[in-house]
């Protein structure tokens, strides 16, 4: 499976979903940056990254180049929320301190029913299932 994207404009929904396994910074930074210059992406309103099952391998002040790139995208950024999906310790801890760092409002939770409440999206819980279904 590879790491993969979907941007919904009709709801201004964004999914990334990265692969199982060993997940390195430049896998990070490579989805990242392929989902901004997607011609959508400035319709994305929610966000939601699904990193549950990865394994980074990197160090935390590998961090400030994942920042780095948010904030060279930022005037193209009208994101109002974005989700992590997170199942590990040591990978919520990363995304924790990536959060720190930025401006933008991110949140972490564990569950899709936890992201489904956190985005708050105008959209059933069921049609939440089926567009992050990628």
């Amino acid at each position: 499976m590879q790491n993969r994207f979907v941007i919904y404009p009709e709801v201004n929904f964004g999914v990334s979903k990265l692969s199982p396994g060993i997940t390195s910074i430049n896998d990070l930074l490579a989805i990242a940056k392929e989902f901004r210059l997607d011609k959508n992406f400035n319709k994305v309103h929610y966000q939601l990254t699904d990193l549950r099952e990865c394994i980074f391998d990197f160090k935390s002040d590998e961090i400030n180049k994942m920042i780095s790139l948010v904030n060279e995208y930022k005037d193209k950024d009208n994101q109002k929320i974005g989700v992590y999906l997170v199942d590990k310790p040591m990978e919520t801890a990363l995304v924790a301190l990536f959060f720190k760092n930025l401006d933008a409002k991110r949140e972490f939770c564990y569950t899709i029913e936890g992201a489904y409440k956190i985005l708050n999206m105008p959209i059933s819980f069921d049609k939440f299932k089926t567009l992050i279904d990628i």
